[in-house]
């Protein structure tokens, strides 16, 4: 990995900070979070191809995205935004469960970085390096917020591509939406607890043009409609046999969307009872489910969250527990 002169990075960041500029943002699926830290960060397609992880991680790209990112040479680079908020987010928003990669503005320092004015593939998209590729960006349609003109619109997609890898260390946080989501990002993570230290909450960076969970917790107390927004988050995971299960969620969501809940054995593929609802009107619920004293015999289950996508349900979160005897 090699870096430019000094005097170059130096008018780089003067240029970025100037425009408002102090990260660069990834937003990928919370469920690809695990094989980004065992492979030590961000890798390019070409890399996760070669070594037989590009089938195994939710990129939310089709096949003629994937065709001219090959065509316009990204294909061995990682892509960033120059910032949250922008369009190609508010479709992935409604289909996958999206956490944001946030990069340390001195990646710009790296050899091989490339700034395109707007969207890599685009057939319209003017591209350079150094100072003066980083000149070819409208800061002012990067800065501009919804809604806009569609050359704003095309504009604010602009991108950097990094040769190869974001390195861990280059990595500044990873941001979700809510404390459900990152209560997520942080049981898929729990072997990587040192790297989650980074981990954070910024709804600021998200769109939510769909359905997603706010909070959500286990507990034994019992639940109704009267009781159920005086109960103060619980962090139980063991349950006796002879108590209730309630699986409480804050959802915030949109007009006639969908939820479901899945109850399961650990080692099971096929959930013992699920259920679904639906969501009247756009604001906050308190949507929650319960299994009745003596339901389970001991051992281990999990349960299971989904809202409504544009083709089907989205997972917001698992939460494993423990039942013992009396």
């Amino acid at each position: 990995m090699s870096v430019m002169m000094d005097t170059e990075v130096r008018e780089m960041i003067a240029l970025l900070t100037l425009n408002e500029v102090k990260f660069f943002y990834h937003f990928t699926d919370i469920d690809n979070l695990p094989l980004i830290i065992e492979q030590g960060g961000l890798k390019s397609k070409l890399y996760l191809e070669d070594n037989g992880y590009l089938e195994r991680i939710n990129t939310g790209g089709n096949e003629l995205s994937k065709s001219l990112d090959s065509a316009w040479g990204n294909w061995d680079k990682v892509s960033l935004s120059f910032c949250p908020r922008i369009p190609m987010a508010w479709h992935r928003e409604q289909d996958q469960h999206l956490c944001y990669v946030v990069v340390k503005q001195s990646i710009v320092s790296r050899q091989g970085v490339i700034f395109v004015d707007r969207n890599a593939t685009d057939n319209l998209q003017n591209r350079g390096a150094g100072v003066e590729g980083l000149r070819l960006i409208d800061f002012v349609a990067i800065r501009a917020e919804h809604p806009y003109p569609e050359q704003i619109k095309k504009k604010k997609q602009a991108e950097i591509l990094v040769p190869d890898e974001v390195t861990l260390a280059e990595i500044e946080s990873v941001s979700f939406r809510s404390d459900s989501s990152l209560k997520e990002g942080l049981r898929l993570c729990a072997e990587h607890e040192n790297f989650c230290e980074i981990f954070n909450v910024d709804p600021r960076l998200f769109i939510r043009p769909s359905s997603y969970c706010v909070d959500h917790f286990l507990t034994s107390l019992e639940v109704d409609d009267d009781n159920v927004s005086t109960i103060q988050p619980q962090n139980e995971s063991v349950f006796d046999v002879d108590s209730s299960i309630t699986v409480l969620v804050t959802v915030k969501a949109h007009t006639w969307s969908r939820n479901a809940i899945e109850w399961s054995s650990e080692d099971a593929d096929e959930p013992f009872k699920r259920i679904e609802g639906h969501f009247t009107r756009p604001t906050t619920y308190f949507s929650w489910d319960t299994l009745e004293p003596n339901t389970l015999s001991p051992g281990r289950y999990k349960v299971a969250y989904f809202v409504d996508g544009r083709e089907g349900f989205i997972q917001q979160f698992l939460q494993s527990f423990t039942v013992i005897s009396s």
